[in-house]
């Protein structure tokens, strides 16, 4: 997806991602509905919305 582990453990801590399953050696699993809200969450920010916004419009449940 292009991201470090870094970023997707941030995007689980602020609740951005649910946590997901890991494989034996570690690897997160990310089912589809993951990985468009990664893109979501992706190019919301590419256009200027903080993490923290972003966190905000998804409690107000849009990214669902």
């Amino acid at each position: 997806m292009g991201l470090t582990n870094q970023m997707l453990h941030l995007y689980c801590n602020m609740g951005l991602l649910k946590e997901v399953k890991k494989t034996g050696a570690g690897y997160r699993m990310f089912d589809e509905s993951a990985v468009r809200r990664i893109q979501l969450i992706r190019t919301l920010n590419r256009r200027g919305y903080s993490l923290r916004e972003i966190r905000q419009t998804f409690k107000r449940g849009f990214g669902e």
